[in-house]
């Protein structure tokens, strides 16, 4: 039989419905037919199981890699260091082919990513520095501080050489442009590579006005494409803003660090730019140059700055041998690494993990394991997260916060959609939410155990109703919303939704009108141990079923894939329940399981439950994964189980994986089997998780953020492999609800606040700029002119080329005949004869003087401004619009206000300070014991003869009276401030009490005759007639008793009445409090009290004291006033003046101002006030406009404070290290100092005075008597004493802010000064006739003497000798005491005579006048210098051991 023949067989076989005719050899065929496809079933499955053998073998070997290195850590991993022989110049990543190219002056190395180094190249020209060109595959080299650049190949070798207008010092290429940008002195250039990129072609030439002697330290780019790009240089303080489109200056920024700007970088999202100083801050400015926020950390200098590759942050080095990353979002830091040497350079890759560091002859490769960013802030503690899954609906996180309120969040894009804000001082706090997302309800159960039920199409959400629970023990523990959701299949399988509606009962007892539609169930779990099924509408329980004993539920979880409900009790007990959402009965249960610990978490992926144990007692911490269907269960070993407390638990169940996150700071991923496949380390401590997506994205809960760790971040190869042939459908981005203004308005105030303090974090896709349309097709166009125009030189320079080689001639070429050669020989002879005549320049006699003019540096016009010091002052604190308000806690340490000076000038109050210390008492005098007075035989008869009354009790708020009740009863026990004998004396010629009629009492119930009260003294008779005295005061005379009123009680009394008083009488009582203190005096202890009922008065936050009511500001005027002369000059003092000063009208700041002058404070050009101006406080809020205010004064005053303390400080090392230091002091301070007494100041009546002590022993007092000009020296023997630092006052800190101000007034206008005269004296110079001036050398002499000491002793000028020099001049053939006489050449038998130290300057006055030290208006500021006590070197004390002779 033939093949064809047996080929319609096999084609009849496989058509059994067509005749086929029956062929007697049938069986043989078959036969055949049937080994022929026994052997292609053969073939296919050995072709098969080799093919899934071979990727069997791959995946088992990439999981086996996986599990070798399952942990992952957060943050910068150090990977290789790279070592050269020289210091290294330059370090450049090739983006494009993924390598390094570092330079040490003389070689380039190229590196691949790894560190392996892959060629060494010499340039053939000095070359130190490199730029790579991606688009032409070139590299651009030049020569730091020279003018010659290079046009390289990518084999280095020369192409083409170019030269700048001057020396290169910084060069860099523009991505976006693809120009070569190069900066130097009066200049900056961009180059463009054209002519088929073999030549460097300047396209813009700018000049700057920043020459060799004040040229720019650093700079950098913003990342645009557009013609609007700039470029930032940087200038000693100041940033300075150049168009690098059209080279022209565009901004000049002066003062924005306090000290040298040494490193920048630019922030393209948010159009940032980034800065760092010298003294360790980093600073970022927005568009309008406001700072935005300030990172403090770094202890030395900032060397360099870049943007950290992934999110919104910032990476630095600086010379404290620190990598840091600051996140701009939180405002924080967020990982430090140290290394072991300073890092001079750093550079890192947008999007890119490696990043590299340089620092001397080393480069460091560094890695950046990034797995976690910002997604949203919330602003509290995030404790649980719960995500949906309605099948319809996109995934929403709803995340509950430890200040009782509930976000719904966006997954995809991190958005708070609505916000549930709850006050947990009502409701007892947040214990559980459930969130129907179909319906967009939200369940609440809080403290107090009530149910409320919230409508979330709403921002905030929407309170519907309250269900409260009387029987406490019926209270729920937790609530869960089950989604019965069967819609979404009727779409695909019919089949599949009649056989759930049968096995749920769904379709026997419903009406046909409700037969298969969706159904969603709130459940709660009891602290009775109960589930319950509430109704929906009314919160009435349908159903109930005991599941957990009286020990309660202690969560639940719908495992709606499987029609299940899965709970967990205290009774470690887990129970797994059928559901029927249509039934009345609608739970029963299928199975359970007891459990040797406590459930504290589960999830479940349709039927495989984790469950998560913890036992903090027997540090149990484990997961447990059991099978419900094959009722297996899966351990792991003891050593992958977390550490510390586990906090929550998720399922992914798409990729059937589990993660756990502990109080350990790690997340765990467990696979299906209960085996550990990644371990996460955090720098962060979680506190709630959650699988967001089907893919495996986390978000995660920590501090007061929410997290989101990407799947590409941690997952094993295996499982991306496995997602290779998976679809998964996306959500997309939800944007959040608007604000409803109406429930904003009954809201409080700190409630909307914290509803709009949560947002999404900062999120590009892109970190350079997209173009617009616009901009986009105008460089399309650009571009095609270029290249058409290019093409164009190309073809011309292809033929030029070709002609000159020979490789072209003329087809057609005509002949010549006479008139062609004579017209070819004429216009030949015009290229002679039409050329401008060159003129000879005569012969200079003075070729190196006109040489030096035509290379000196042309002085560029500019207009500049007179100097107006402190014409726009920025003052200390930023507008309140571009600043959050500070928290107490969270108080950043304080530092000094301006740098201190280290050029030996002090200001004033430091050496007022210096030169007379504060009093300080002397403990040694002892006080005479105290001894009551006694009162005569008269003074008792005139007591008793006084007629008793009735007095009613004075009822006064107990709030505000506790303390001075308990002071006004303890004064009478203590001793007496005046004698009784003079109050009871002056009470004689009272009158009689039956001006006021007694006030009859309630009912005639008879009672102990009462004690006659003592008469009134006269401090007390003189205000009995005033109204205030009879409303407030009169009632607490009546109830005192019989004993004697004394000022204490009588102030003790007042003080009562101006706490309760209207704000119209508060005026009369602050002065009669001032009259009673002044006239009779008061105890310390009562002033105190006064002082502080005056200032909770003007701080009152239930009535604000303002100055815009009349009684409010006569009532601030009597309080400063009394202020004054009770309250000691502390903080909390300076501060309520300066708080009042700023909002007061224009008397109050007058008598503020009067009151800081009377207390010392000296500010001639009126500092404070413009420092006090300069601050934005008129957007502050007016509930609270005083306690910001004292706040923003109390950061000022501590700031001034540290900085005056360390000046002072600062001043006493540098004495004490034999330092000279000089002041200026005027005649009036040094008069009122000349005595030897305490600074002079204001002193109220009370004050003690004591026995003074001081820190400074001088060898000469000063006086006004002993100045003979402007010029005294004092100097100091002693300063160990710590009374100076310990009696500074704030009103020094504020004086010593003053002359800070002047002294750097001045010294800015001294350089001003300094530069107007350089430059005059140059334009001077240049104006100058050339004359030939011979110089003659300089005659040599010999140099000055220079005194070695204070030995008082000179060998070359004996007339120098001082008196002390004949005590201690030195013997000739001196020796060692107690040292044998004999002198060997290894001997050391002579002392040195004196030790060098440099001579004191000396001030003179050459027009003295004797009228000066009697005029103030003719005074002049009297130089103090300041020195160590001499320390004197005698021989006779100093003994040398010397070896013994041999």
């Amino acid at each position: 039989m033939t093949l064809t023949g047996l080929e319609q067989f096999i084609k009849r076989v496989s058509s059994p419905d067509e005749d086929v005719e029956v062929v007697q050899d049938a069986s043989e065929f078959e036969i055949l037919i049937g080994r022929h496809r026994a052997e292609i079933k053969r073939k296919a499955q050995y072709h098969w199981s080799l093919l899934r053998n071979c990727i069997r073998n791959t995946i088992q070997a990439i999981s086996a890699a996986d599990l070798k290195d399952i942990v992952v850590s957060h943050g910068i991993h150090h990977e290789r260091q790279i070592s050269h022989t020289r210091n290294v110049q330059q370090v450049v990543f090739l983006e494009s082919r993924k390598e390094y190219l570092t330079s040490d002056g003389v070689n380039f190395r190229l590196f691949t990513e790894e560190g392996k180094k892959t060629a060494v190249i010499t340039p053939e020209e000095p070359i130190d520095r490199i730029a790579y060109a991606s688009e032409t595959n070139q590299f651009i080299g030049w020569m730091h501080k020279k003018e010659s650049v290079y046009l390289l190949g990518d084999d280095f070798e020369i192409i083409s050489q170019a030269r700048a207008p001057d020396a290169i010092h910084f060069a860099t290429l523009n991505k976006n442009t693809g120009e070569l940008l190069t900066i130097g002195p009066n200049y900056f250039q961009s180059w463009g590579i054209r002519y088929g990129a073999r030549h460097l072609i300047p396209r813009l030439t700018a000049n700057t006005q920043f020459g060799e002697d004040d040229m720019f330290s650093m700079y950098t780019l913003e990342d645009t494409a557009g013609r609007y790009q700039r470029i930032f240089f940087g200038y000693e303080k100041g940033v300075v803003v150049y168009s690098v489109y059209e080279g022209k200056l565009l901004e000049c920024k002066d003062d924005l660090h306090v000290r040298t700007i040494t490193a920048m970088t630019f922030f393209n999202p948010t159009k940032q730019l980034i800065t760092g100083a010298m003294d360790g801050t980093i600073k970022i400015w927005d568009k309008t140059w406001h700072v935005k926020m300030v990172f403090v950390g770094h202890s030395g200098p900032v060397n360099d700055l870049s943007v950290y590759p992934f999110g919104p942050a910032v990476m630095s080095v600086s010379a404290d041998k620190t990598i840091r990353v600051w996140n701009m979002e939180t405002c924080d830091i967020v990982d430090c690494v140290s290394v072991p040497d300073s890092v001079e350079g750093l550079g890192t890759v947008i999007k890119y993990d490696f990043f590299y560091t340089f620092s001397g002859p080393k480069v460091d490769l560094w890695r950046i394991q990034h797995l976690y960013q910002i997604h949203t802030t919330i602003g509290y503690r995030v404790n649980t997260i719960k995500m949906t899954n309605h099948p319809h609906l996109p995934v929403r996180a709803v995340v509950m916060c430890k200040d009782s309120s509930i976000r719904i969040v966006s997954p995809r894009n991190g958005e708070v959609i609505t916000t549930m804000m709850l006050n947990p001082a009502k409701t007892g706090g947040l214990v559980d939410a459930a969130y129907a997302v179909a319906e967009n309800v939200l369940f609440t159960v809080v403290g107090n155990g009530d149910i409320i039920k919230s409508v979330t199409s709403t921002n905030p959400c929407t309170i519907v109703s309250t269900w409260t629970t009387e029987n406490p023990r019926k209270l729920c523990n937790y609530l869960l919303v089950y989604e019965y959701v069967v819609e979404h299949l009727s779409e695909q399988d019919i089949w599949a939704v009649t056989k759930r509606g049968v096995a749920t009962k769904s379709i026997d007892h419903l009406p046909k009108t409700q037969q298969g539609r969706n159904r969603t169930l709130l459940l709660g779990g009891r602290k009775d141990g109960y589930i319950c099924v509430f109704n929906w509408e009314t919160g009435k329980v349908m159903f109930k079923v005991e599941a957990h004993g009286t020990k309660g539920v202690l969560s639940m979880m719908a495992n709606s894939g499987c029609d299940q409900l899965i709970s967990a009790g205290m009774d470690n007990v887990i129970k797994v329940w059928r559901l029927y959402p249509f039934a009345a009965e609608a739970l029963a249960p299928l199975m359970s399981f007891y459990c040797a610990h406590t459930p504290a978490y589960m999830s479940a992926c349709k039927s495989i439950l984790s469950v998560a144990f913890q036992d903090p007692s027997t540090a149990t911490f484990s997961t447990v994964v059991y099978h419900l269907k094959s009722k297996s269960r899966y351990d792991h070993e003891p050593k992958d189980d977390h550490v510390d407390s586990i906090t929550g638990m998720s399922s992914c169940p798409r990729m059937k994986l589990f993660a756990t996150s502990s109080l350990d700071g790690t997340i765990r991923i467990w696979n299906e089997t209960n085996n550990l496949v990644r371990v996460l380390k955090l720098d962060i401590v979680p506190y709630s998780i959650g699988f967001c997506s089907k893919r495996g994205d986390i978000l995660l809960g920590a501090g007061d953020h929410l997290f989101i760790i990407p799947y590409s971040a941690y997952m094993p190869r295996a499982f991306t492999f496995k997602m290779m042939s998976m679809t998964f459908s996306e959500d997309g981005p939800e944007e959040p609800l608007p604000y409803n203004d109406d429930l904003l308005q009954r809201m409080d105030k700190a409630d909307v606040k914290r509803l709009k303090n949560s947002r999404a974090s900062l999120k590009f896709d892109s970190y350079e700029d997209i173009l617009t349309k616009e901009e986009a097709m105008e460089v399309k166009k650009e571009k095609m002119m270029r290249e058409e125009a290019f093409g164009i030189l190309g073809t011309r320079e292809t033929d030029i080329r070709l002609i000159r080689n020979g490789d072209i001639q003329a087809r057609h070429k005509p002949k010549s005949t006479k008139e062609t050669k004579a017209e070819a020989f004429l216009n030949y002879m015009k290229l002679f004869y039409d050329m401008p005549k060159i003129q000879l320049p005569r012969e200079d006699e003075f070729p190196e003087d006109s040489l030096k003019e035509l290379l000196s540096p042309k002085e560029i016009e500019h207009k500049e401004e007179s100097y107006k010091p402190n014409q726009v002052e920025k003052g200390f604190f930023e507008p309140i619009t571009s600043r959050a308000k500070a928290t107490a806690s969270a108080l950043e340490p304080l530092q000094p206000g301006y740098p201190v000076s280290y050029s030996g000038f002090i200001p004033n109050s430091i050496l007022v300070k210096l030169l007379w210390p504060p009093e300080v008492e002397d403990s040694s005098l002892e006080e005479k014991p105290y001894v009551p007075p006694t009162l005569t035989a008269s003074q008792l008869e005139e007591i008793h003869g006084v007629k008793p009354r009735d007095a009613s009790p004075f009822d006064v708020d107990s709030s505000f009276t506790s303390s001075i009740k308990s002071e006004s009863t303890s004064s009478r026990l203590a001793k007496p401030h005046k004698p009784v004998e003079k109050l009871i004396s002056r009470a004689r010629s009272r009158p009689s009490l039956k001006a006021m009629p007694p006030i009859e009492p309630p009912s005639p119930v008879p009672s102990p005759r009462p004690a006659t009260p003592a008469p009134l003294p006269d401090y007390v008779r003189q205000f009995e007639h005033s109204s205030w005295f009879k409303e407030q005061v009169s009632g607490m005379l009546l109830s005192s008793g019989p004993e004697p009123v004394d000022s204490d009680n009588f102030a003790a009394m007042l003080i009562r009445a101006l706490l309760a008083a209207p704000m119209r009488d508060k005026k009369y009582i602050t002065e009669a409090l001032m009259k009673l203190y002044r006239k009779e005096g008061v105890s310390e202890e009562m002033k105190t009290n006064i002082s502080v009922a005056l200032m909770s008065v003007l701080d009152s936050n239930v009535y604000p004291v303002t100055c815009t009511r009349p009684d409010d500001k006569e009532f601030i005027l009597a309080a400063l006033d009394a202020l004054e002369s009770v309250s000691e000059v502390n903080a909390q003092y300076v501060n309520q003046l300066i708080t009042n000063f700023l909002d007061g009208d224009r008397d109050i700041r007058s008598t503020v101002l009067a009151i800081l002058s009377r207390g010392g404070l000296h500010d001639p050009y009126k500092k404070l006030i413009r420092e006090l101006d300069s601050w934005d406080i008129w957007s502050l809020e007016r509930d609270d406009r005083k306690a910001e205010l004292r706040h923003m004064v109390n950061q000022w005053l501590n700031r001034w404070m540290t900085s005056y303390r360390l000046h002072m400080k600062d001043t006493m090392t540098q004495l004490k290290n034999g330092k000279s230091l000089h002041g200026r002091i005027s005649r009036g301070q040094l008069q009122g100092h000349g005595s030897g007494h305490g600074s002079p100041g204001h002193k109220s009546p009370g004050h003690k005075s004591g026995t003074r002590r001081s820190s400074l022993k001088r060898k000469k007092s000063v006086s006004v008597a002993d100045v003979p000009g402007r010029s005294v020296t004092v100097t100091v023997d002693n300063l160990t004493d710590a009374s100076v630092m310990d009696g500074l006052t704030y009103m020094d800190a504020i004086n010593y802010f003053c002359e800070m101000m002047v002294e750097r007034d001045v010294e800015m206008l001294k350089r001003r000064k300094a530069s107007e005269k350089k430059e005059e004296q140059s334009s001077m110079e240049a104006k100058l006739p050339k004359n030939t001036v011979l110089v003659l050398p300089k005659p040599p002499h010999k140099a000055a003497l220079t005194r070695l000491g204070e030995m008082h002793t000179s060998h070359c000028k004996p007339e120098r000798e001082t008196n002390l020099s004949t005590d201690y001049r030195f013997v000739s053939d001196y020796t060692v005491p107690g040292v044998r006489s004999n002198k060997h050449d290894d001997e050391i038998f002579k002392i040195t005579r004196f030790i060098n130290l440099p001579m004191k300057t000396q001030y003179m006055n050459p027009f003295p006048s004797e009228i000066d030290k009697y005029d103030r208006r003719f005074q002049e500021s009297i130089l103090i210098t300041l020195k160590s006590s001499q320390k004197f070197f005698f021989p006779e004390n100093s003994h040398v051991i010397l070896p013994p002779c041999s």
